[in-house]
């Protein structure tokens, strides 16, 4: 099985694809674009020196990617694109006067 193998969901590529795009965090935007490289076939080696992570970086978040998925990015960068696909139902109530 390679890095490559079912790396990530259609899902989790498009939120990652909105994360490398908004550039902010640097580091988030650096490690979804290092994630995309990857499931697009890049080596980890490859794929960390066209994000400007370290090959140490890398592997430090692809492991911890493995384990949380999408949780391993902070909650503010990946909650807007999130609520987006997924918005939360909001109950209305009405308020006697």
């Amino acid at each position: 099985m390679t890095d490559q193998d079912n790396l990530l969901s259609a899902d989790e590529h498009e939120v990652l694809e909105q994360i490398a795009q908004r550039n902010d965090p640097q580091i988030e935007a650096q490690r979804a674009t290092a994630l995309l490289a990857m499931a697009d076939g890049q080596s980890r080696s490859d794929a960390a020196a066209a994000s400007g992570l370290t090959a140490g970086q890398l592997d430090y978040f692809l492991r911890k990617f493995r384990e949380q998925r999408l949780s391993a990015f902070d909650p503010v960068t990946q909650t807007p694109m999130i609520h987006q696909r997924h918005p939360m139902k909001i109950r209305q109530r009405s308020y006697g006067v």
